[in-house]
C-alpha cells in the first residue's frame, strides 16, 4: 500500500516534503496518503514512492506485485 511506503520511508528519517519532491506532488498530498485519507494516488506516484523505497530501503525491498496487469500474466 502507498501509505505503508510513506510510512516505512519516514521511518527511515524521510521527511515528507522530501517524499513529495521525489514523488513529484505536494507534502499535503504525501500526507493524505500516508493517513490513508487518499487511497488510490495515479500509478505513476505510486512508481515513484516505490523507487525512492527500493532506494532508501534495499535491505528490505521485495518485488512488489504488479497492479496493472502489464506483465502479460
Amino acid at each position: 500500500k502507498p501509505s505503508e511506503i510513506i510510512k516505512k520511508l519516514q521511518s527511515k528519517g524521510i521527511s515528507s516534503a522530501e517524499i513529495a519532491k521525489r514523488a513529484g506532488c505536494s507534502v499535503f498530498y504525501v500526507n493524505k496518503i500516508a493517513s490513508g485519507e487518499r487511497e488510490n494516488p495515479s500509478y505513476q506516484i505510486v512508481d515513484r514512492l516505490r523507487a525512492l523505497y527500493a532506494e532508501k530501503a534495499p535491505e528490505e525491498v521485495r518485488p512488489f506485485p504488479n497492479t496493472r496487469g502489464l506483465d502479460g500474466g
